[in-house]
């Protein structure tokens, strides 16, 4: 995995976050983190597939957890792999689209480096999405907990199921978006620790894909809108 391979252009930057450096910079130990997981239509975005659930774990520098969110989104076209997630189309019926809790998202984002297991496909989603609702996603710094495994356990199984196995990490719903955030979120504090203790200090130590943390204030949408969360939709209605 390659900075390159992320396809991100130059972008702006803003000054100004209350929990890290300049959102210009990244600083391991210094910047907060963004885990987040996406649930699809199939696996390549939009224009060809959608989002059906998202979910963001907010960390701070250190680790600890300081906000999450995670909804059902419409995605406006059929569902192709519920096989792989579970989620039906009648699942999604109430669901919001995504450009109604864009703002909520955008938000979770700054100022944060982007983490997740297999971060190309994620962020590849997010700038889709992101896409349709009408903005396009700058360039952000991301990391990917695969290719971090990788690194530090080069003969360990990568998939994400098979490091909460190795680690002892509880994922009690594997491939339902809030469940994986949460678990990719434990593996990057345990990576982390790792990897402080073998000398591995700097992002770029980490195999990062470089670039700014999301600037604050970005995109036009507001805060809020409606959730449903995937037990509440998988309730039969009454009548």
């Amino acid at each position: 995995m390659t900075a390159s391979a992320n396809g991100q252009g130059a972008g702006p930057a803003r000054p100004g976050t209350e929990d890290g450096p300049w959102p210009g910079e990244a600083r391991l130990g210094a910047t907060p983190w963004a885990v987040v997981d996406l649930e699809t239509t199939g696996f390549d975005p939009w224009p060809e597939h959608r989002a059906v659930e998202v979910a963001v774990v907010r960390l701070t520098p250190g680790g600890s957890v300081v906000a999450e969110f995670d909804t059902l989104i419409d995605p406006g076209r059929a569902v192709d792999a519920t096989e792989i997630h579970g989620i039906t189309d009648a699942m999604l019926h109430h669901a919001p689209p995504f450009a109604e809790i864009a703002g909520e998202v955008a938000a979770l984002l700054e100022g944060a480096i982007v983490v997740a297991h297999n971060v190309l496909f994620d962020v590849g989603f997010l700038r889709g999405e992101f896409q349709h609702a009408g903005c396009t996603l700058p360039p952000v710094a991301a990391l990917c907990t695969a290719q971090l495994t990788r690194l530090l356990y080069p003969d360990t199984e990568c998939k994400l199921i098979e490091c909460c196995r190795r680690f002892g990490i509880d994922h009690g719903e594997p491939h339902a978006a809030l469940s994986d955030a949460r678990a990719t979120a434990r593996l990057l504090t345990l990576h982390l620790e790792t990897a402080r203790s073998r000398g591995l200090t700097t992002l770029a130590d980490l195999e990062w894909l470089p670039g700014p943390p999301l600037p604050p204030n970005w995109g036009p949408w507001p805060r809020g809108g409606r959730t449903l969360r995937r037990r509440a939709a998988s309730v039969p209605s009454a009548g």
